[in-house]
């Protein structure tokens, strides 16, 4: 299994009161973990899976999102 943690971070004055529209990020954040699944299948085949878990800590006046990702070797193994 191998682990790697990456951040995206939401930065200007629309974001001064540390908020952001849900409408905005969630189609951000769907489209980014089809991006990393799409380059896992070609990087490391079909049977390779990939877990991506949101981790946080909101800061006043910006948005940082921290992703962790999982990937396991189970399925490749057998």
């Amino acid at each position: 299994m191998s682990t790697y943690e990456l951040t995206i971070a939401y930065d200007g004055s629309a974001l001064q009161d540390g908020t952001m529209d849900v409408r905005e990020l969630a189609p951000a954040l769907l489209a980014f973990g089809n991006l990393l699944e799409e380059a896992n299948k070609e990087l490391n085949g079909s049977n390779s899976k990939m877990q991506f878990l949101v981790k946080t800590d909101f800061k006043a006046g910006s948005f940082h999102v921290d992703f962790e990702i999982i990937r396991t070797l189970g399925a490749q193994i057998s």
